[in-house]
């Protein structure tokens, strides 16, 4: 992450940039005593990830500085020694993320710095399969006449794209998910057999015991569709109203269990599949539905 620290204090920002390179939180890009020509397009120029400047500044205050910078897309961390509840309302509505009282105590320094930092790295996240989504989904509609989806997009292909834009594409799980699609494309399926049946074909394939092989792809599968869910549920406490949000929350997972994991992960709590419902059959149908479409 790059950093640009603002204060007209340079103990401040000896002290903040020795927090954040001994925590090897980023890189200190710019370090400023004033804001006087803080602008957007500084801070896109400089690819600055997160500013962090002070309230209270001889000149252009923080505030101000704050207001002028609508469009960037970066977190903005305020000092201040004021406790005013209006004051930090203020601050708020003006653009920042975040707030840092004074004198700075380096575990509350720390603690904001990486929870603006995990926000970003959410964010891309979603935003990266939100492109993805929209690209397939594109590419899906612009097929020529001549040509079937099936020929020009093999299930195997659509459902390892999909996989891909959930973030499970390297889980060993997804293997077990595509060649189950592949079972399934083989046979022309219009609708989703017995998993049990499922997971013996897929063994039976592969040349294994059906039974040991049918319960290991069982767990490979519900540790994959976990980590999706988890996934999705940290895209939604990002972007609630993404509609690549609600399209795969509502289409391959129950909602109820999508909102109980953003629950969890708002409150630091780290998901535990022992404590998720999870339906396989559900994302397995979603999935070849979505993979027949044309």
């Amino acid at each position: 992450m790059n950093f640009m620290l603002i204060d007209d204090d340079e103990t401040i920002r000896i002290m903040l940039q020795d927090i954040i390179e001994d925590e090897d939180l980023g890189i200190i890009i710019d370090s400023r005593s004033s804001a006087e020509d803080l602008s957007v397009e500084m801070l896109q120029l400089k690819k600055i990830d997160i500013l962090i400047i002070d309230f209270l500044m001889p000149g252009r205050d923080g505030i101000d500085a704050v207001k002028a910078l609508k469009g960037f897309n970066g977190r903005i961390i305020m000092l201040s020694q004021a406790e005013d509840k209006d004051i930090i309302a203020k601050a708020y509505k003006a653009g920042i993320s975040s707030y840092i009282s004074k004198p700075l105590n380096r575990i509350e320094v720390t603690s904001v710095i990486r929870d603006n930092i995990e926000n970003l790295k959410l964010r891309a996240f979603a935003e990266g399969i939100q492109t993805s989504l929209q690209r397939t989904f594109s590419n899906s509609h612009v097929l020529p006449m001549s040509e079937s989806p099936h020929q020009v997009y093999a299930m195997r292909k659509r459902g390892s794209a999909i996989l891909h834009d959930m973030g499970i594409h390297a889980e060993t799980g997804s293997r077990d998910i595509l060649a189950i699609l592949d079972v399934l494309d083989e046979a022309n399926a219009a609708s989703l057999p017995s998993l049990k049946q499922l997971f013996a074909q897929v063994a039976a394939k592969r040349g294994l015991p059906e039974d040991k092989e049918s319960k290991a792809i069982e767990q490979r599968i519900r540790r994959a569709i976990f980590q999706a869910m988890t996934n999705i549920a940290n895209m939604g406490i990002v972007d609630f109203a993404s509609p690549s949000f609600g399209e795969y929350s509502m289409h391959y997972f129950d909602p109820a269990e999508i909102r109980s994991l953003m629950n969890d992960l708002e409150q630091g709590i780290r998901p535990q599949i022992s404590r998720c419902h999870i339906n396989t059959k559900k994302f397995l149908l979603a999935l070849l539905m979505e993979c027949q479409q044309k």
